[in-house]
């Protein structure tokens, strides 16, 4: 009979865990600096710590919002907790597919057949990825391995079910900053490659784009809760809204 392990020394020996310490995610071949050494688990530090500041910033005091209640109150930190999460696991299917050229993700010929391709491979390899997690893991710490099990396959393999959407909006933002964040310390270096500024430039763009893709995200979950008349939780959005606002529009200037 196999011997099964400690679920931590699984984890910890995990190939495609490890391997985010090496996948390096700017492959175009574009002499750089900071960019050559913007790893998985780095960008994924930076996704988290963002988008962590972010909706700190949305719950700050709503302990003491009129709508508060236990019920609210649980619901609020289920969505930090969910927002951290997910903005550390968002990339975790790259150690399985690589890193794929957004050009070739988002093609305008086959963009969206690639799309579809990749995502019920990834659908299919994460399965047999927890599958075999479960499979060397004891079972008295199976507790460990199903809440982590259960976060990919929510992430990953379900489709996006409950309140996921605005958590998930909250994330595209920190991961639109971390790039952001990458590529000025590169024009900052003094990469003065086409390449790199015009990257600069589309993600500005982008996360321009989703600036009130995000605050209607965040109403409509708001609204789900009974909390969207709520000054004080309005008012978070508000300074968080005009900040980010505030940040592209000097950027664009």
């Amino acid at each position: 009979m196999e011997n099964k392990r400690n679920f931590w020394d699984v984890i910890l020996e995990d190939e495609n865990i490890s391997s985010m310490n090496f996948l390096i995610r700017w492959n175009k071949g574009v002499p750089s600096f900071a960019l050559s050494k913007d790893t998985l688990s780095n960008h994924s530090y930076w996704v988290t710590l963002f988008s962590g500041i972010i909706v700190g910033k949305l719950l700050d005091k709503v302990e003491f919002a009129e709508s508060s209640t236990d019920t609210c109150m649980a619901i609020l930190h289920k969505f930090r907790g969910d927002t951290l999460m997910y903005a550390c696991l968002h990339d975790f299917d790259e150690p399985i597919t690589g890193d794929i050229l957004h050009d070739v993700k988002y093609n305008e010929s086959m963009g969206q057949e690639v799309r579809g391709l990749l995502d019920k491979f990834i659908k299919l390899k994460m399965t047999d990825y927890t599958d075999r997690l479960l499979t060397n893991t004891e079972a008295f710490e199976q507790g460990s391995f199903n809440y982590f099990s259960d976060l990919l396959k929510r992430y990953f393999v379900d489709s996006f079910k409950g309140d996921f959407g605005v958590v998930k909006s909250v994330v595209k933002l920190g991961d639109c900053l971390s790039s952001i964040f990458v590529l000025q310390k590169e024009l900052e270096m003094g990469n003065i490659h086409p390449f790199i500024q015009t990257l600069y430039d589309n993600y500005i763009n982008y996360l321009k784009r989703m600036i009130p893709i995000f605050s209607t995200e965040y109403q409509d979950f708001l609204a789900k809760y009974g909390m969207a008349n709520d000054s004080a939780v309005q008012n978070n959005l508000a300074e968080v809204f005009m900040e980010l606002n505030k940040f592209v529009d000097n950027k664009l200037d």
